[in-house]
């Protein structure tokens, strides 16, 4: 018999750290604290072809809904990084 027990971890896994507990629907996931998280993906209109005052509308008018939520809401927003022009030729 191989002794393994030096090999192992002792600290916590990857899964005690994360705080997802379960999904309660689609795309709301149940917390391990209680609370809910609720996440959606949304494409928005292609901004390099839209003009400045498209732009500022759009930012307008998001600004406006989101600032109906109130107090007590986090909003985090990824966009994944563009290749630079170069990059893309090769």
């Amino acid at each position: 018999m191989v002794a393994l027990k030096r090999f192992r971890a002792t600290g916590p896994s990857f899964a005690d750290l994360v705080p997802y507990a379960g999904l309660v629907d689609n795309g709301v996931l149940l917390l391990k604290d209680g609370s809910l998280m609720a996440g959606w993906y949304f494409a928005g209109p292609d901004s390099d072809s839209a003009t400045d005052f498209e732009r500022n509308e759009l930012s307008r008018q998001i600004n406006a809904i989101l600032s109906r939520l109130g107090t007590g809401w986090m909003i985090h927003m990824w966009t994944p990084p563009m290749a630079r022009a170069f990059c893309r030729v090769v």
